[in-house]
């Protein structure tokens, strides 16, 4: 776990100052044409998911006298599937109106895309094998790759393509050193066995088919942007959109760190609804400072990460401060859900959130461009707590909630008109920022939203049995 959370650091690290490289380097219009080629083969790679990381993983656990044959099956069949739909998908985008630049810069991310889906089934083995900090050094060297490369480029002057050709460069690496390091521990070959692909593709595909759809809830936006408005508002809102991916690390290794203690209460439902309340009450104190962050220093941040051309981004920057709070706290109860076995369910709901997700975009870009792809994707978060909350409250007789949340909001409140006031004194901004935090800390603990106990009551819960 602490493999992990470093590793994530680096990388988020690494991806913002990248960001901030290709930002000032390629302007507006041209990163946007990076994030259009970027997201576009998202959604065709998504497609091979199939869930077959999650199913290899339960098939190695059960039958190790057969894992080197399930992993090089589930890794063959995500590479083969992989590579057919993004073919698929590169000719299909020969048909849009799309530029010759836009098309090429599809066909360089496809290239890195299924590097990326391969990566997840061989960093796969690498958790199966414990060995997370070998999956995290091939994600940080990638990530360093993609860093330096683009600051290279940008130095001799190259353009988007260029960028796109690195950034794919890294996903590459990052998959042939973790599939050499898997290799160091067990054997890891391709493997074409067809009776097996069809075990393996039948029991991931529900699994599949709610990733995907999540995919669309939460990508759509830069898709139908770069559709319907100019490149450079698809740049703008790349910007919103990179800090969106970036919060939600914290949440993503927090929530894998609670789903065994979560599946062990499972069958327990006042045990599991204790510790789902714990979990999101940090959840709720963790999104409230976003918020405040966000919120309140969207101007500077913005400034700092992509340079004054990007000025107009800073108001999509503050509603998705909202939108990765709420993804944070949506995000403790879908492993709830998840916990419990209940993918039918959680399927019905991604359903529902993916309509609404995609009736919000399309009420919303058409008239505000990329601050309506923002107001998008605060809606698809609101939809899928009330969605989650109601497939959670069903199955433990009780909606799970503390009136510590309520504290918590308070102290935001009180701390948010802290900052406000002492940025109106015209006092700088590192130091109005540092005493924000204090203060909202400060805050917590007066209010009672936080105690020193509290998060150590979360983790040490794993050792009560249901």
């Amino acid at each position: 776990m602490m493999a992990a959370f470093v590793g994530k650091v680096i990388v988020a690290i690494a991806g913002l100052l990248t960001v901030a490289i290709m930002t000032r380097h390629l302007g507006a219009a041209n990163y946007g044409i990076l994030k259009t080629a970027q997201t576009f083969v998202l959604f065709a790679g998504a497609l091979a998911h199939m869930g077959l990381h999650y199913v290899m993983l339960r098939e190695v656990a059960i039958h190790e006298d057969r894992a080197t044959r399930i992993v090089g099956s589930a890794l063959a069949a995500r590479l083969a599937i992989a590579a057919v739909l993004l073919a698929v998908a590169c000719v299909v985008a020969i048909f849009t109106s799309w530029s010759t630049t836009v098309l090429i810069a599809i066909g360089l991310a496809a290239v890195g895309m299924v590097a990326s889906q391969g990566n997840e089934i061989v960093s796969a083995v690498l958790q199966w094998r414990l060995s997370q900090g070998r999956a995290m050094f091939a994600e940080v060297l990638g990530a360093l790759v993609v860093l330096f490369g683009s600051a290279a480029i940008a130095y001799l002057g190259y353009g988007v393509l260029a960028m796109t050709a690195i950034s794919s460069a890294g996903l590459v690496i990052a998959f042939v050193l973790a599939w050499y390091l898997a290799s160091r521990l067990t054997t890891v070959r391709l493997v074409f066995d067809k009776e097996q692909w069809r075990g393996l593709l039948r029991a991931g595909l529900p699994i599949g088919a709610s990733f995907y759809l999540l995919i669309i809830s939460l990508r759509s936006d830069t898709l139908l942007l770069s559709f319907l408005k100019p490149a450079a508002d698809v740049g703008l809102y790349g910007v919103a959109s990179k800090i969106y991916e970036v919060s939600l690390q914290l949440p993503l290794i927090f929530g894998g760190l609670l789903m065994p203690m979560f599946s062990r209460a499972a069958a327990n439902p006042p045990m599991l609804r204790e510790q789902l309340t714990q979990a999101l009450h940090v959840m709720v104190m963790v999104g409230i400072g976003i918020v405040l962050a966000l919120g309140l220093f969207s101007s500077e941040i913005v400034a700092l990460l992509a340079g004054p051309q990007f000025a107009s981004a800073a108001a999509a920057v503050q509603i998705t401060g909202a939108s990765v709070a709420l993804a944070g706290y949506s995000l403790m109860l879908r492993h709830a859900v998840m916990a419990q076995e209940r993918q039918r369910q959680l399927l019905l709901a991604d359903v529902f959130i993916t309509l609404s997700a995609l009736t919000a975009y399309l009420l919303f870009i058409p008239r505000l461009s990329f601050i309506g792809a923002a107001l998008g994707t605060l809606t698809t978060e609101v939809v899928s707590i009330v969605c989650l909350h109601l497939v959670v409250g069903k199955a433990l007789d009780k909606l799970p909630g503390s009136l510590r949340m309520v504290s918590a909001l308070v102290a935001g409140v009180l701390a948010g008109a802290a900052i406000y006031y002492m940025k109106r004194m015209g006092l700088p901004v590192l130091l109005v920022a540092v005493l924000g935090a204090v203060s909202y800390c400060a805050l917590l603990m007066l209010t009672g939203a936080l105690n020193m106990t509290m998060l150590r009551m979360v983790l040490t819960s794993t050792s009560r049995k249901p």
